[in-house]
């Protein structure tokens, strides 16, 4: 029983083991397949890379001869070049100079191995010169450009440059280049005769910036500042490098844009743009007008100019003008000033009281030819026939009154106008109106009382004259003339007391006194101002009374009168038989 048991477990065993081995057998076919398979792709693989480098080498062989081919043709161009150049390898050291700088020294190629090799045919100065730039070009890696002269006569400009590696940086070579300038020498040397002119015409110039007294700046195309001069780094406090570096505007009060905005309007319009701006400059209050103008370059050139003194001259000038103004205005006199544009500038109250204008309507600043017009239809200007030529008339005064210049109307209303005329010094004229009619009317009576008291005073039987506290005459009849004998003319010229005296020495009793004393005796006596009564013998028999009487005006009345036949006869006898003594 177990054993029938265990007769299907051994045949599905034995069936088991014949399957493992038919695996194995398959597994171990399969395995070789792959390593066949695998060994061919290898092999095709090889075959395909072998193929692939030949064919890269054989191109490679080609480049490489393409390339030696164009340095070869590179080399010779160069070589061939009529100046050449001479070269140093930053690698090897290697000094190279090409046939054509030989030729063109008169050299041979051959003989030049080294750069010192080149000296003999150079002047000594210019070889030094390049033998400077070179070390420099080399030491330091400073490029140049010279302009040296070969002994053959040749003008050579030698350009010392570095070579570079692509990429790296690092220099490959330095190399001095030469190009042949015999032809354009001249040109040259004008050219940089005039670049040195230029410069130092340059030079100039800003070292005459520099010593003006006003800030002067520049500015660049972007209107930055990029250069000042010493007026202009003393007003901002700073150096000439923190100015330009920092853009230091010279309004310190404004920003960038408000003090580029002169420099932009000046290039947009192409006229010099001013302003006048206030602030502080080195610590002091200041009054600048400031100028931009723009320049060819796109930049701009400013200039500050300080007006300080000018702006408090016209605060000043406002103030006495507003002054005087106020105190024309409380004159009583009509008083208009008329501006170069002949437009009414100013009038005090008294003048639109005088002509009754409308106040609002002079405010508004009518012309002088529009007043004329107003005051014409209202019939308060002298009557004239032509008013046109009136009125021309009067604006010719514009161009003829150089000096005050003084007349008389006579207005239709009956009154009396003193007018003066004068030129203004700010322009136009001013005219002045004084209303004289009562003042005329008191000068007739003046002089119609004067010429009563004078007909009175020449009917008088004493003479009568006035002598002033100054001792001169004032006031005669023409008793007082006959009795001492003086002429009109003399007594008209107002004569002093002294003079007087002098012409009357003879009709003066002396009574043995020199006659100096006499006459300082009468003088002192005539402005004493004191009142006298007496009477006076004179030598030529007449007998005077005279009196002296103080006046209030600080004058002296005396009084003449002839009372010779008022004498008793015993004394005229006398006097008579004096006189025949």
């Amino acid at each position: 029983m177990l054993a029938g048991l265990l007769a299907p477990l051994a045949s599905a065993h034995a069936q088991a083991t014949s399957l493992a081995a038919a695996r194995s057998e398959a597994i171990a076919a399969l395995a070789l397949t792959g390593a066949i398979v695998l060994s061919i792709i290898a092999l095709g693989l090889g075959f395909l890379v072998a193929w692939r480098s030949r064919r890269r080498a054989a191109a490679d062989r080609r480049r490489i001869r393409e390339l030696f081919g164009t340095l070869a043709r590179t080399t010779a161009v160069l070589d061939a070049a009529p100046a050449g150049f001479f070269e140093w390898s930053a690698l090897s050291g290697l000094e190279t100079c090409s046939s054509g700088l030989a030729q063109s020294l008169g050299a041979s190629p051959v003989a030049v191995k080294t750069f010192r090799d080149l000296s003999p045919y150079f002047t000594e100065t210019d070889f030094a010169m390049l033998d400077a730039a070179v070390d420099a070009l080399r030491a330091e890696r400073k490029p140049f450009d010279r302009v040296v002269r070969a002994k053959n006569g040749r003008v050579l400009e030698a350009c010392g440059r570095i070579v570079f590696a692509a990429g790296t940086g690092e220099p490959l070579s330095f190399t001095l280049w030469f190009h042949d300038a015999t032809a354009f020498a001249g040109d040259v040397a004008v050219g940089r005769a005039a670049i040195a002119a230029a410069s130092a015409e340059r030079d100039r110039l800003a070292e005459i910036l520099n010593l003006a007294p006003f800030p002067a700046w520049r500015r660049d195309a972007d209107l930055r500042i990029a250069w000042v001069n010493r007026a202009y780094a003393a007003a901002v406090e700073s150096d000439l490098g923190t100015i330009v570096a920092n853009s230091v505007e010279f309004a310190p009060g404004a920003g960038p844009q408000q003090s580029r905005s002169l420099a932009a309007m000046s290039r947009e319009t192409g006229v010099a743009q001013t302003d006048t701006r206030r602030f502080n400059a080195a610590g002091e209050r200041r009054v600048y007008e400031i100028t931009e103008a723009s320049l060819s370059d796109g930049g701009a050139m400013g200039f500050a100019r300080d007006v300080t003194a000018r702006e408090e001259a016209h605060a000043e000038l406002k103030r006495h003008t507003q002054a005087h103004a106020a105190v024309m205005d409380r004159l009583r006199s009509a008083i208009a000033i008329f501006g170069p544009d002949r437009k009414l500038r100013f009038f005090n109250e008294a003048y639109f009281r005088l002509w009754k204008l409308d106040e609002p309507w002079l405010q508004t600043g009518p012309s002088h030819a529009e007043i004329l017009e107003v005051l014409r239809e209202a019939r308060r200007i002298p009557e004239a026939a032509d008013f046109r030529a009136y009125k021309s008339q009067v604006m010719g005064l514009y161009a003829s009154v150089l000096a005050p210049e003084e007349e008389v109307q006579h207005l239709p209303d009956g009154r009396t106008l003193r007018v003066i005329t004068s030129p203004h010094p700010f322009g136009g004229l001013m005219f002045l109106y004084e209303d004289v009619s009562d003042r005329l009317e008191l000068e007739r009576a003046r002089n119609t009382l004067a010429e009563v008291q004078r007909a009175t005073f020449d009917h008088l039987f004493e003479g009568v004259a006035v002598f002033g506290g100054d001792g001169r005459l004032k006031l005669y009849n023409k008793r007082f003339a006959s009795l001492w004998a003086l002429e009109e003319m003399f007594l008209k010229s107002e004569p002093h007391v002294a003079d007087v005296a002098e012409r009357c020495r003879d009709l003066f009793p002396h009574g043995g006194a020199p006659w100096p004393v006499l006459k300082d005796k009468i003088v002192s006596r005539a402005l004493d101002r004191t009142a006298r009564n007496a009477r006076l013998t004179r030598p030529d028999g007449l007998v005077v009374q005279y009196a002296s009487v103080p006046l209030p005006d600080g004058n002296t009345l005396y009084t003449y009168l002839d009372i010779s036949e008022e004498r008793p006869a015993s004394v005229t006898h006398r006097r008579g038989a004096a006189g025949a003594s």
